[in-house]
């Protein structure tokens, strides 16, 4: 009897050991790859947005985007997670990092749309003013998993608010210094 209940203890430890051990070289890096529409969406997204500061230029190269810079896959699935697109002090060494003239973009949301497990973005710094006709806002409701967005520094209206709220997955919205006028509160739970 003693001996039956050292085996089933020993199979209760040893059988969550093993689930764990695979589970964690199931999340190794070189086990999975980043899905190739999400990777297509990345170069259209890479060909699309003139980045004034930081380039990514020869940083998204491979068959793999889960390895590029500023990309993070889940480690199991492939799927695009996060992707930090957005311009910081660290970017540029100058006081001056960001000008607010330096061209300003018209974005096309839908060229996020392939990202569908994608929870965090940030476009900040891009002097993103609007978006393309036909392609607003509101189209990010469809990213059912984007919880964080990081729209600072950039020209966008106050009028954009309302298309934000259509997302109502996001939990986190930063839109410090745009041009919204008076300053925006709520509650985004």
């Amino acid at each position: 009897m003693k001996l039956l209940f050292a085996v089933a203890l020993l199979v209760l430890v040893l059988v969550p050991l093993q689930w764990k051990n695979a589970y964690v070289s199931g999340s190794d890096s070189e086990s999975v790859q980043c899905r190739e529409e999400e990777r297509l969406a990345l170069l259209h997204i890479d060909a699309s947005i003139h980045f004034p500061i930081h380039s990514l230029e020869g940083k998204w190269e491979g068959k793999d985007c889960c390895r590029w810079e500023r990309v993070t896959c889940h480690p199991i699935t492939g799927h695009v997670t996060q992707l930090d697109l957005g311009i910081s002090e660290d970017d540029n060494d100058d006081d001056d990092w960001f000008d607010f003239d330096h061209g300003g973009i018209s974005l096309n949301v839908s060229m996020f749309l392939p990202l569908r497990q994608l929870r965090n973005l940030s476009l900040s710094g891009h002097g993103i003013h609007n978006c393309t006709h036909g392609a607003g806002f509101e189209s990010w409701s469809n990213l059912t998993k984007l919880q964080m967005l990081d729209l600072s520094y950039n020209h966008l209206p106050k009028s954009i608010i309302s298309s934000l709220a259509k997302v109502s997955s996001i939990r986190a919205l930063y839109l410090d210094y745009n041009p919204l006028g008076d300053p925006v509160q709520g509650n985004l739970s």
